[in-house]
């Protein structure tokens, strides 16, 4: 009954447009989930969801080894994505 989900490797979120946004949705509140956005011509965003929603930061590190070591935290300049219609909207950088 108590399990911990993960998903492992890439999936494809396509951009919304020619500009570099990306569109997520589906993620439900009480979820905890990392992502590294990527996308040719862009430099990647990083991005941890929680309770506080989804926080991004164009730096991380990942934790050493031990129990938390396949996940990141974010460095540098912390944003908040926007939400939109019930999804964040990330804003890749050329």
């Amino acid at each position: 009954m108590f399990q911990e989900l993960k998903q492992e490797g890439p999936t494809n979120l396509p951009p919304t447009g020619l500009d570099g946004v990306i569109k997520v949705g589906g993620l439900h509140r009480w979820w905890s989930s990392d992502f590294i956005f990527s996308l040719p011509g862009y430099s990647n965003v990083y991005g941890v969801y929680g309770t506080r929603g989804l926080t991004l930061s164009g730096r991380m590190k990942h934790f050493p080894p031990g129990r938390l070591q396949d996940q990141f935290y974010l460095e540098g300049n912390l944003t908040v994505a926007d939400k939109s219609n019930g999804c964040f909207l990330v804003e890749m950088q050329k």
